[in-house]
């Protein structure tokens, strides 16, 4: 079991051990115990639960439970606030050279590009020399 379940699991552990009180205290004193427990395993697994849904299209979707949205919108935050530090740092936006009139190209950036410019290649124009090969190949018939 990694931290991140272990977390979650002391979290929801202590969370329900104070809704549970709250809720006690305030609403259901008067339920029987075994009335509240099992109310209270419902909802519980309601919260941790997948569910299914329609799309556009009449299609059965499996959606995330709240608990695992919850969790995902959490780490979306904190991925995007590491992100947000890492672009901020200078050598994103320092370079050695510049170009009269253009922005100019971090050394990060350089290096980026030096190491990938296959991908970049294959990905910015592959679709179009297919497209060309195709269309010589047609003139031939």
């Amino acid at each position: 079991m990694s931290e991140v379940q272990k977390t979650a699991e002391q979290i929801m552990g202590d969370a329900r051990d104070l809704l549970q009180a709250k809720i006690r205290r305030d609403i259901i004193s008067y339920m029987p115990d075994e009335a509240w427990q099992l109310l209270l395993q419902s909802e519980i697994r309601q919260f941790t639960t997948k569910r299914l849904t329609r799309d556009n299209y009449g299609r059965d979707v499996e959606t995330v439970s709240p608990l695992q949205g919850l969790i995902q919108k959490e780490i979306h935050n904190i991925y995007l606030e590491l992100i947000k530090a890492e672009l901020a740092k200078p050598e994103w936006w320092h370079s050695t050279t510049t170009s009269p009139g253009m922005l100019p190209v971090s050394d990060v950036v350089k290096q980026i590009i030096r190491e990938n410019i296959p991908l970049i290649v294959e990905s910015a124009i592959g679709s179009m020399f297919q497209m060309m090969i195709h269309k010589f190949s047609q003139s031939l018939r």
